[in-house]
């Protein structure tokens, strides 16, 4: 049995469900669980926040759905002409720091990294915008290290990006359940996690 958990940092419905979600982990720590980063906003596709004024429509629903909040300095970013969302750097940060956090820990991570920015207003290309992460989480010197590389190589496809396509996901977040073979989708209906318990209890005795 295993989650699959597709994600992208930039989506606000990934960080609304998040909140959920990282609740049911914390109930459930043995599950194996992988997370995967979507790609929403890539090559063509990337969004200059400027450009995305839909988005705060789009968030006072997440708020209402999932009872919970957007932070000012993120919402500063509205104004800000020049920012711009570009699903690469988060997905290569998260590729970096889960090698550094155990795997019951992962959804928590995502959940601190969307904090960076639908929180704090950061840019989640830059390292910079990790450090206080990195200090929360106890992390190594090594590890900023080998973010900073990363975040500075050349622009090229995410292995995630490609495993995602392949999965068939087309909408963030998906959370998958693998169980004998099969895959069971277990967000539908989900606003509490009491919702995500009571699905993930039907999957599993099926």
């Amino acid at each position: 049995m295993k989650l699959y958990y597709i994600i992208d940092a930039y989506c606000g419905w990934t960080y609304g469900f998040n909140h959920i979600f990282t609740k049911f982990m914390q109930d459930h720590p043995d599950i194996e669980i992988e997370v995967i980063n979507g790609g929403l906003f890539v090559g063509d596709n990337k969004k200059k926040m400027v450009d995305f004024q839909q988005a705060q429509t789009i968030n006072k629903q997440i708020e209402s759905y999932y009872q919970m909040s957007f932070g000012d300095n993120y919402n500063q970013l509205f104004k800000d002409k020049d920012f711009t969302m570009d699903s690469l750097g988060p997905a290569r940060a998260y590729s970096v720091l889960k090698n550094y956090v155990e795997t019951p820990n992962h959804a928590q991570l995502t959940l601190d990294i969307q904090a960076l920015f639908f929180e704090d207003g950061l840019d989640l290309s830059q390292a910079d915008s990790y450090t206080s992460l990195i200090g929360s989480y106890q992390l190594p010197t090594k590890a900023m290290e080998e973010l900073s590389s990363i975040l500075n190589q050349p622009e090229n496809l995410h292995p995630d990006f490609i495993k995602a396509y392949e999965m068939g996901v087309t909408s963030f977040p998906t959370l998958l359940l693998e169980k004998d073979r099969n895959f069971f989708n277990l967000i539908n209906q989900v606003r509490t996690v009491d919702d995500l318990e009571k699905n993930f209890q039907t999957a599993i005795t099926q």
